[in-house]
């Protein structure tokens, strides 16, 4: 879970990495919410999903984007109840076996295996 700070050419810093806001001139602003890494030739990412109804996750992977979808379980706060929609997409670091897909979801964060092609 490394964290980078480099300076851009215009001596604004960028911020990169687990959990940390991404800056830019040319992008929008984003918070990374998923770490990747390779552990015994399988693709291991976490993401944090705090709230979440486990029944409402899914989960669908292709050989280099993974979509994660669900529904939150109560009130969080004025902006998000059971009826809003959540939707992540991941571009993978690798290509991975799209049929294999090995799952966990504790504590407001699912863990995911997938085998590399």
């Amino acid at each position: 879970m490394d964290n980078a700070i480099s300076q851009e050419s215009n001596d604004q810093s960028k911020l990169s990495g687990f959990g940390l806001i991404k800056q830019n001139n040319d992008e929008k602003n984003e918070i990374n919410l998923s770490h990747q890494e390779i552990i015994d030739n399988k693709l291991r990412i976490i993401i944090f999903l705090p709230g979440i109804d486990k029944t409402s996750l899914q989960i669908r992977n292709r050989a280099e984007v993974l979509a994660v979808s669900a529904k939150y379980k109560e009130h969080i706060g004025q902006i998000f109840h059971q009826s809003t929609p959540l939707e992540i997409r991941i571009n993978l670091i690798v290509k991975i076996n799209p049929t294999s897909t090995q799952a966990s979801y504790v504590d407001g964060i699912l863990e995911l295996y997938l085998d590399l092609v």
